[in-house]
């Protein structure tokens, strides 16, 4: 008998990063409910997952991108860089 929690999952793609003290993996992953973007921090110990849908990731890149942009004006507006 199969369990109804299947946790098989196949990365599609993954890369990682440092940045300071942090070690960064992001991987699109896919199981049996479908894809989803699963970005993990890994700092002094600690571990932080965030996971995405595949239906959410164009919305939440779009508010990265205008987040970051609003921040960029404001930086650029008041001097700081």
């Amino acid at each position: 008998m199969q369990s109804p929690f299947q946790t098989d999952e196949k990365t599609l793609a993954r890369r990682e990063l440092q940045i300071e003290r942090k070690q960064l993996s992001i991987e699109m992953r896919e199981n049996f409910r479908g894809r989803f973007l699963r970005i993990v921090e890994k700092c002094g110990g600690k571990t932080n997952v965030v996971i995405i849908p595949d239906t959410g990731i164009n919305d939440f890149f779009a508010a990265f991108d205008e987040v970051i942009a609003e921040t960029n004006t404001h930086a650029h507006s008041t001097g700081e860089s």
